[in-house]
């Protein structure tokens, strides 16, 4: 599950790469993509999906 921290990195992250700011009252359709997402690239854990991320330099 992610948590408020792994949103506001997430979301951090997104804004910095996009110009796009998701708000907290998105945070439950933001959630829902990020996790449809991991299971997608068969990853369990944010803080692992968030250094994915990263190191292939992608967006969600």
């Amino acid at each position: 599950m992610i948590d408020i921290i792994d949103f506001s990195q997430l979301r951090d992250y997104v804004y910095k790469k996009t110009g796009i700011y998701i708000e907290d009252k998105r945070m439950y359709y933001f959630k829902n993509k990020i996790l449809r997402r991991m299971k997608k690239v068969a990853l369990e854990d944010t803080e692992i999906y968030f250094n994915f991320l990263k190191k292939v330099n992608m967006l969600i």
